[in-house]
């Protein structure tokens, strides 16, 4: 006779306890739930990066008379970073670095330098954000001495009808390497083609008056321009 087990185990001195059930069995939870797939946060992240903008107002003259001062403005912006985080370089192309100044909380960027150098000027801003993006806006101008009114004397002082003229010009000490234009006129009439500081004695004769005008060249605007003039006498 065959009994049941829970007899057997009366009966028998030890009973070993019953198999558990594998609970895992084809019911692995983890299996296709790993939550971090495709959930990466950083993905798609450039669309907070945009570029950023930059527009200069000033400088906004061609020239500028060496020494005075020189105005840099302009605005920064950015869709997304707040304008006074903006990194902001401005170079020269003669004088180098002029500002790192970041901008106001408006954007506006702004300073005035007076110790800029004399030639042709090309200034660069540019603007990065915190994605490293950046805007560019340069400004091109010339920064010149601004020459004095000639001084002058027409030599010889008392000329004679074979005297070659000249002309003795003082030095500028404003601008020493400034130019001069010089026109020349007897009795009135220009002498056409006698654009150098002399004047030969076969453009004029005895009893006539020779006048000399000399013009500073370069600068920013208008130069007074200055005429003296002398007798031609007789030998």
């Amino acid at each position: 006779m065959i009994l049941p087990r829970a007899v057997l185990c009366l009966l028998l001195t030890a009973c070993p306890p019953p198999l558990p059930e594998d609970s895992d069995s084809g019911t692995d939870t983890d299996v296709g739930t790993d939550t971090d797939v495709g959930t990466d946060t950083d993905l798609g992240t450039d669309a907070l990066c945009e570029d950023p903008t930059v527009d200069l107002t000033e400088p906004f003259e061609d020239c500028y008379v060496l020494g005075a001062p020189v105005a840099f403005s302009g605005t920064a912006a950015d869709p997304v970073d707040d304008a006074d985080t903006l990194g902001v370089e401005v170079v020269d192309s003669i004088n180098g670095t002029l500002s790192t100044a970041s901008p106001l909380a408006n954007g506006r960027i702004g300073f005035t330098r007076t110790d800029l150098s004399e030639g042709t000027h090309t200034t660069m801003f540019t603007v990065t954000n915190a994605c490293a993006a950046t805007a560019v806006d340069q400004a091109t101008y010339d920064v010149e001495c601004q020459p004095s009114a000639a001084v002058f004397v027409v030599i010889p002082t008392a000329p004679t009808e074979t005297d070659t003229l000249m002309l003795q010009i003082e030095v500028d000490t404003n601008c020493p390497d400034a130019l001069f234009s010089v026109e020349w006129a007897v009795n009135g009439a220009v002498q056409s083609g006698d654009s150098d500081p002399s004047l030969p004695a076969t453009a004029f004769q005895a009893g006539d008056t020779v006048g000399a005008t000399v013009t500073p060249d370069g600068g920013c605007g208008e130069v007074a321009s200055t005429t003296e003039s002398v007798l031609i006498g007789t030998q």
